[in-house]
């Protein structure tokens, strides 16, 4: 897997192209064109409203269930983050702990995750699922039904 430095996502090598998991594509080393990554059977994107952008004002987290899956969203600098809300030390609530900048601490054990990303700090190697996010007038929309991020 290549980095791509512009996006800041990993890109997928599928031969003279690379495929970014955001959904563009290089072409020839040269450019980069959207391209639409929805999953097979899906005509679009099913991103839910979540909250309210003043519900969860800059430099705090939050912890929301999305269609029965829990989330942690987070207000960096006003741009909106969501990952998945287990640990995967041993499953504590990242939605509850403390953010400092970008970073999630969590509240049982302090593993720290980057929200922008889903990576641990201890080892960036791994890391929690992301989701999209798109806020839209004054509602914050996730769409966790869509493949995951990986940033």
């Amino acid at each position: 897997m290549l980095w791509s430095r512009k996006f800041r996502s990993p890109v997928e090598d599928v031969g003279n192209s690379h495929k970014s998991v955001f959904g563009f594509q290089k072409n020839g080393g040269k450019e980069r064109v959207a391209v639409p990554r929805v999953p097979a059977g899906r005509t679009e994107m099913a991103f839910v409203r979540t909250v309210k952008v003043d519900e969860v004002p800059p430099g705090t987290i939050r912890e929301l269930q999305v269609e029965g899956t829990t989330i942690a969203l987070a207000n960096v600098e006003g741009k909106f983050y969501a990952i998945n809300n287990v640990c995967l030390h041993r499953g504590g609530p990242l939605g509850q702990g403390p953010l400092g900048g970008r970073n999630v601490t969590c509240p049982w054990h302090a593993w720290q995750y980057d929200v922008t990303t889903g990576r641990t700090l201890q080892n960036p190697a791994v890391g929690v699922d992301c989701y999209p996010t798109e806020v839209r007038g004054q509602d914050v929309f996730v769409d966790i039904a869509s493949e995951r991020l990986e940033r």
